[in-house]
């Protein structure tokens, strides 16, 4: 018994109408103009907002997404909502998009799972034992943080030169995964060296609308907020 949460097609079917509806009822698509990808950032100069945070990490919060790693068919739909752990009084979240291939690969996670906001963004943090996931014994690794609202192009490396993130675009349009509304997105590409590892589209406010690694695509159908 490993306590996995599953979610049947039926359910996750009913889950998706109604964070479908949800999302129609409490959200605005502005359609003239039409949404475009921005190639010059024209709130540069504008102070910080330290009230908006780029996801939102509470209890309750809830999150229904799939993965797919071409040419294998996507995953059955996943439930997941913040996990809220501390260590020395300071909050994170565990957020685990997490994709099972089998065989050697084993089970997959699409970025660090331990979150927090900060001054500077939405920060990462890598466990240092398994079991610090259920509770935190030793301070956590910082990854890398997606600055929000941040500067379009500006790289950041924060305390680790490991990883540097750049933000491409504020108002990329994503369209849903099997769904004709489309979202727009922050696009931020994390780097390892040389190397882009890893690019995530997120809605401010709402939810990674889709995550892209090397070999694997996730893709958040729904929410509760």
């Amino acid at each position: 018994m490993t306590g996995r949460l599953t979610i049947s097609h039926g359910i996750a079917a009913g889950l998706m109408v109604f964070f479908t509806i949800a999302l129609l009822v409490r959200c605005d698509f502005p359609s003239d103009p039409p949404l475009k990808t921005t190639a010059t950032d024209p709130n540069t100069g504008d102070p910080r907002d330290s009230t908006s945070v780029l996801l939102p990490l509470r209890r309750g919060v809830q999150w229904l997404y799939v993965f797919e790693a071409p040419p294998r068919p996507p995953s059955a739909p996943r439930l997941i909502t913040p996990r809220e752990l501390s260590f020395e009084d300071t909050r994170f979240f565990y957020v685990p998009y997490s994709s099972t291939m089998g065989g050697p690969g084993g089970m997959r996670v699409a970025f660090p799972v331990l979150l927090r906001n900060d001054s500077v963004g939405l920060s990462f943090y890598q466990p240092v034992r398994a079991e610090d996931t259920i509770a935190i014994g030793v301070r956590p690794k910082f990854m890398f943080t997606l600055p929000f609202p941040g500067r379009i192009g500006q790289r950041y490396s924060g305390r680790n030169p490991e990883y540097t993130v750049r933000l491409t675009n504020k108002d990329t349009l994503i369209t849903m995964y099997n769904h004709p509304v489309s979202l727009p997105c922050h696009r931020y590409e994390v780097w390892s060296g040389p190397k882009v590892v890893s690019v995530l589209y997120v809605v401010p406010g709402l939810c990674i609308l889709r995550i892209e690694d090397q070999d694997t695509l996730y893709h958040t159908l729904g929410w509760s907020i």
